[in-house]
């Protein structure tokens, strides 16, 4: 019988004593609750302003599943979708985007926005309102090749939906491309308070939320690192006795 060595063993503890914390306290919840607390919903009273057009980003819809099994896969930010299918019909006359290719570097032939085409057809919006942009596999690649298709004016008023831990970053990007957009985050994942101890003994949840923290954050460094964004963080979005305005770039 091979018994391990005294550095194995140890190694091993602490692997274990370091997962037990992360999948216990709530280290990722906070990751992304810090996120989620810079740009908040708008409120209903914001319905009364003006806005020309709402920008969804990809993201939601699970291309390769949809296409095995004939129909529209949501995934865990599918409300990305749902709440662009609500605003769309709150303003009806208002432009459309749907920004989202495939970003995957092997299946190109599948693309996000051929999904979100057949998903919004079903839900009964007039598919002949939504620009579909299909090249981008990146959010970077979302703002630069939406604003080529849709050439946005200096005066316009846009939604932006995304999931609300990805906001910074695409709000980061759009400003780095002298767009502003009115953040309208959706999808999420948190309370947004940040809490030392845990609230339940969730480890899956926990171990999810990590991963879509760090995801992000490292996003956010990365981007900024190789000049796809001017800041780390843009400025959290404020707000006027006139209701909402595009976040600070």
């Amino acid at each position: 019988m091979v018994f391990p060595s005294k550095t194995s063993a140890r190694f091993f503890a602490f692997v274990s004593f370091i997962l037990i914390i992360v999948s216990v306290f709530p280290i990722g919840t906070n990751l992304v609750a810090a996120l989620e607390k810079r740009y908040g919903v708008p409120t209903q009273d914001y319905f009364s302003e003006r806005v020309d057009g709402i920008i969804v980003l990809g993201g939601s819809i699970d291309q390769y599943k949809s296409a095995i099994y004939k129909y529209p896969v949501l995934n865990h930010s599918g409300s990305r979708v749902t709440q662009f299918l609500a605003l769309a019909r709150k303003f009806p006359e208002t432009k459309l985007v749907f920004s989202g290719g495939s970003g995957s570097l092997l299946y190109q032939n599948v693309k996000e926005s051929d999904i979100a085409y057949y998903f919004f057809e079903q839900s009964g919006l007039d598919v002949n309102r939504v620009t579909f942009e299909d090249k981008s596999r990146n959010t970077y690649e979302n703002v630069a090749y939406s604003k080529e298709l849709i050439a946005p004016q200096k005066n316009e008023r846009w939604l932006l939906v995304t999931s609300a831990f990805h906001m910074p970053r695409a709000v980061a990007v759009f400003c780095t491309f002298d767009w502003p957009v009115i953040p309208y985050p959706t999808d999420h994942k948190t309370k947004q308070v940040v809490r030392f101890l845990p609230e339940s003994f969730d480890v899956m949840r926990e171990l999810t939320t990590l991963d879509i923290g760090m995801k992000e954050w490292i996003g956010l460094y990365a981007y900024n690192l190789f000049k796809r964004t001017k800041t780390f963080l843009p400025p959290p979005k404020s707000q006027d006795d006139n209701g909402y305005t595009p976040a600070a770039c």
